[in-house]
């Protein structure tokens, strides 16, 4: 085993808790929509009066069922199911940290 072996596997875990950490930020659309107060029906916005430009940048949002729109241009952020998402999201990138971390373990104390 090579002496740097350890920060390898530190390195591993680091990685998905990093990436959990950019993705559960709010950047973006849906944060645009939030600081605009568009979290119901009544208080939806335009895109275009959030200085949202690109459609394509809403598809995410708008699949996952976080953003839903109105039908006539607007749309609102449904709360309770961007909670779940992120609930989701955390949960599978500890998984993956956990998951890491026991190989790294087995293969640190097998070697």
């Amino acid at each position: 085993m090579s002496a740097g072996s350890g920060l390898g596997a530190f390195g591993a875990l680091i990685i998905p808790i990093s990436i959990t950490a950019l993705i559960l930020k709010d950047r973006g659309v849906v944060s645009a929509f939030l600081k605009a107060g568009a979290i119901s029906p009544q208080t939806a916005r335009k895109p275009g009066s959030l200085s949202i430009t690109r459609r394509y940048m809403m598809d995410g949002p708008i699949h996952r069922r976080t953003l839903v729109a109105t039908g006539d241009g607007r749309y609102w952020v449904d709360r309770p199911r961007l909670q779940q998402h992120r609930r989701r999201l955390f949960t599978a990138m500890g998984l993956l940290s956990a998951g890491l971390i026991a190989l790294g373990s087995y293969l640190f104390i097998g070697s």
